[in-house]
């Protein structure tokens, strides 16, 4: 496991002594239960079949989801008063476009929400007709499902319905850039990917070598490039 990674993970128990850890993999989740999921793993695009494995843990069990590359500043139990929370997350890099972050969320047990989410991947397949890859992107997945819950497309704190709660981008940070005072989680990984605008959709392909969960947390280590030298200058501005 990379060092960056282990100090990601670090921090959780740093921050986070009392959360508890569960691992989902093939022991506990049945690949062939879902098309969507079988195929992609026939074609080793794990994290694409991370993506509904996440989902199917929150709706199961509930808890709270971290990318193993989310570095934890400060505690969020008042986050946990909700049935939902997440936040709005943007890559300037890629596009204007608001999304709901994919890297951090927490769920009650059998939240609708995530049961609308979930029936995407019920009702698709990872291998389209001509052969191609059905490569949905989860955080536009997510936004566009929370549209009938009242989710509108700006950068602010949102109380949606049925308790959903959307923090602003400064809260939990996609990218190191938008770290400030009241972040508290920073997705330190995503700012280091050399985008190309013509393939955004591939910017966020994740190879996930394993699937652990924290407090109900599923872990998804991702294959990153720039990520030791971002990770360095995001630590020293901690110490700022």
């Amino acid at each position: 496991m990379p060092l960056e990674i282990q100090e990601c993970i670090k921090s959780w128990k740093e921050k986070l002594p009392d959360f508890k850890v569960k691992k989902w993999d093939t022991t506990n989740f049945d690949i062939d239960s879902v098309p969507y999921v079988r195929e992609a793993f026939k074609e080793k695009k794990w994290a694409f079949a991370s993506d509904y494995i996440r989902l199917y843990a929150l709706y199961k069990e509930g808890g709270v989801y971290l990318d193993s590359d989310v570095f934890v500043i400060r505690r969020f139990d008042e986050y946990l008063t909700h049935r939902f929370f997440s936040a709005i997350e943007c890559y300037p890099e890629v596009n204007d476009d608001l999304q709901i972050q994919a890297a951090v969320m927490g769920a009650e047990k059998e939240h609708p929400f995530i049961k609308d989410c979930m029936a995407y991947y019920q009702n698709s397949h990872f291998i389209n007709p001509d052969n191609s890859f059905n490569e949905m992107i989860s955080p536009l997945l997510y936004a566009k499902a929370a549209e009938k819950y009242g989710f509108k497309y700006k950068n602010q704190a949102q109380l949606l319905e049925e308790d959903m709660m959307l923090y602003s981008i400064e809260e939990i940070a996609p990218l190191t850039d938008f770290v400030s005072k009241r972040t508290r989680m920073v997705h330190c990984c995503a700012g280091s990917w050399r985008w190309n605008k013509a393939t955004k959709a591939q910017a966020f392909i994740h190879k996930a070598k394993d699937l652990i969960v924290r407090f109900l947390v599923l872990l998804n280590l991702k294959k990153t490039w720039n990520w030791k030298r971002n990770f360095k200058n995001f630590k020293s501005s901690l110490k700022d």
